[in-house]
């Protein structure tokens, strides 16, 4: 697929408000731009989800994904075919 994206960042996150944002802006921030990325919230209480949201509403290389908690091997799995 050409329109792919180069690389794809997988980010698994449960209750990772309190720096779930900066993680996602230092992503977006490289240099290389020819990115996606995929937060898998893996059943997150702390408003994870609604900040990544925030964020993927301002950068479409974002994409966002809510499971319920099922441990970070399941949230990286989870994403895996979305790439």
């Amino acid at each position: 697929m050409a329109n792919s994206p180069r690389v794809s960042v997988i980010v698994p996150a449960r209750n990772a408000a309190p720096f779930i944002e900066e993680t996602l802006h230092s992503i977006l921030g490289q240099t290389f731009v020819d990115l996606e990325v995929l937060v898998v919230d893996d059943g997150s209480t702390d408003g994870t989800f609604e900040i990544v949201d925030r964020v993927a509403r301002r950068d479409t290389r974002v994409r966002t994904f809510s499971t319920e908690s099922r441990g970070v091997s399941f949230a990286r799995n989870h994403a895996i075919p979305h790439c």
